[in-house]
């Protein structure tokens, strides 16, 4: 025999899909206060609820009593979803219920960036600073940018810090530095002919290459031979100048020059350049045109050549340093004192 299936009658299926609605209406029939974490049974008990323990003053743009709390923190990557149901979701049971129309409007992406959240339950938006609902994006953005007590708090804040930080005085930091010694490791002995002369390696390692490459080659030496044939009286001046421990003068400004140059210690060559055209020509003119002549200091010797008045060229013939000068340099002289005729 054959039976027949009976189908399940329109009337059954829609009181069990009635059944389901009503049991989704449940889960989710509740309101969580968000001052004080307490779940309510309903809007009405949430209402009561606000009104006798978490009173505030009326905002005239506000669409509902707000409640006053501190900014809401949300764990990163959290959502949030309004209680009721949205009215996107479909109740049809023959058609499709659409996840992504539903929660379109019910979720924020980000509400701590923007400072609002809205609200499908009436269409609200909400304030996340100080707790207040808006009838509209517009009444809202008004809201946080003239009325928000707590926005407009946190912002008097920031500029009373700036006042005060412009209002500091400037600390003279230098009264914080540790004082550093001036006086120098001789750490390495430079042999120079029979003599060897105590350097501090590493800080005349920085201020010449040439020593810096000699001392690589002879890394692990406490005694260093110099390759180039010097006058090591010569030599130690340049080196006691270097450490400060020598003033420059007319009489050790050749030699002290010389070395600076030939071994491109340039700290020291700076200072001989300064002394040349700052305390030189206060003794000897010629002296400091003919150092700045040899070693190619233009702008110096132009400087020079300008500040020549005519009793230096009255005294030319008894003066040695320009009896030592080339006779291109003397034809300039010449030609300079040939402007005082």
């Amino acid at each position: 025999m054959s039976q027949q299936l009976t189908p399940v009658s329109a009337k059954n299926t829609d009181i069990i899909l009635s059944q389901t609605y009503s049991y989704d209406e449940d889960a989710d029939n509740g309101v969580l206060c968000r001052v004080c974490d307490c779940w309510l049974p309903g809007q009405r008990e949430f209402d009561r609820h606000c009104d006798e323990l978490h009173p505030v003053a009326a905002d005239p743009d506000s669409t509902t009593v707000p409640q006053t709390f501190e900014q809401t923190s949300l764990p990163s990557g959290s959502i949030m979803l309004s209680t009721a149901i949205s009215s996107e979701v479909s109740l049809n049971p023959s058609g499709p219920y659409s996840v992504t129309a539903a929660n379109r409007k019910r979720v924020s992406s980000d509400p701590l960036e923007s400072g609002s959240y809205f609200s499908t339950k009436s269409g609200r938006h909400l304030c996340q600073t100080c707790g207040k609902y808006y009838s509209s994006e517009w009444n809202l953005e008004r809201h946080r940018r003239e009325s928000c007590p707590l926005h407009m708090k946190r912002l008097k804040s920031i500029a009373d810090e700036r006042t005060r930080l412009a209002k500091l005085e400037p600390v003279d930091l230098l009264q914080f530095q540790t004082t550093v010694s001036t006086r120098w490791v001789d750490d390495c002995s430079l042999i120079v002919g029979e003599s060897r002369i105590g350097v501090p390696r590493a800080m005349l390692s920085r201020a010449s290459t040439y020593f810096s490459s000699l001392f690589q080659y002879y890394e692990n030496h406490s005694d260093v031979p110099l390759p180039v044939p010097v006058d090591p009286i010569a030599f130690h001046q340049a080196m006691e100048a270097f450490k400060g421990h020598l003033q420059l003068d007319g009489k050790n400004i050749d030699c002290i020059l010389f070395m600076a140059d030939k071994f491109k210690i340039k700290p020291l060559y700076d200072r001989c350049e300064r002394f040349i055209a700052e305390k030189l020509p206060s003794s000897s003119v010629m002296h400091a045109i003919r150092l700045a002549e040899q070693y190619r200091m233009c702008e110096i010797k132009q400087a020079l050549f300008d500040s020549i008045s005519i009793d230096v060229f009255r005294s030319l013939a008894a003066d040695e340093d320009y009896r030592q000068m080339g006779a291109e340099l003397k034809a300039e002289l010449l030609e300079k004192w040939g402007t005082f005729l």
